[in-house]
């Protein structure tokens, strides 16, 4: 894979953190939410990935790519809950 490439500073991301754990939301029944970080409430977890942290060296921005092909666990999974409660999830994604 080709690393990152940061826009606003026309140089490579570094790997900053590997292995962190995320959380894909999708929209609650009846629900319509927008994207991202403005109606959270409209949101239920849906899957937990594994990724790699990267960062840019000049502006310190942060970005997750490199998720496996398949989640480390999924809604309907008996692991499920203790995932999306474990302190290492960095992040809620509510895109789906």
């Amino acid at each position: 894979m080709q690393k990152p490439v940061c826009l606003k500073c026309a140089c490579y991301f570094r790997p900053h953190r590997n292995g962190v754990y995320y959380v894909e939301m999708k929209p609650k029944a009846g629900h319509n939410p927008a994207r991202g970080r403005k109606e959270p409430e409209g949101w239920e977890p849906y899957k937990v990935w594994q990724a790699d942290l990267w960062q840019c060296p000049e502006c310190k921005s942060l970005m997750i790519c490199g998720s496996g092909r398949n989640p480390v666990t999924v809604s309907h999974m008996d692991n499920f809950s203790k995932w999306v409660s474990d302190p290492s999830v960095i992040l809620l994604v509510n895109d789906c």
